[in-house]
């Protein structure tokens, strides 16, 4: 299955939806069952990388639980940028924008702001 997702914790980990990692065990190893690919930019070649563990699951079975999983990558992706997560949060009144982003780089990378 072909599922979406983004890379964490300095490109440790990225974070899937659940429903694209339900085939895996939770905390076994995964590297000979699942494979993250990131497609090739105008930087950066095709990488492929080895999933270590599904570290985290969220219950589809529960509507309030988000439809997310986080994925120890066997080998950190060092090289490319991983999202930057701020546990303070974002103020009532702050302003933020959406950016939907071409990973093909076909475009520019961005596609809408």
């Amino acid at each position: 299955e072909t599922c979406t997702a983004f890379l964490i914790n300095e490109g440790k980990e990225v974070v899937t939806n659940s429903h694209c990692v339900e085939s895996l065990e939770l905390n076994a190893d995964c590297s000979t069952t699942a494979r993250i690919v990131f497609p090739q930019t105008k930087t950066r070649p095709l990488e492929q990388a080895l999933c270590g563990r599904l570290v985290y699951r969220s219950d589809r079975q529960r509507f309030e639980d988000p439809d997310l999983a986080r994925i120890e990558l066997k080998q950190p992706m060092k090289e490319r940028k991983s999202l930057e997560i701020d546990a303070a949060g974002v103020d009532d009144q702050e302003t933020l924008t959406l950016v939907r982003i071409d990973p093909s780089g076909q475009y520019g990378n961005i596609l809408h702001k």
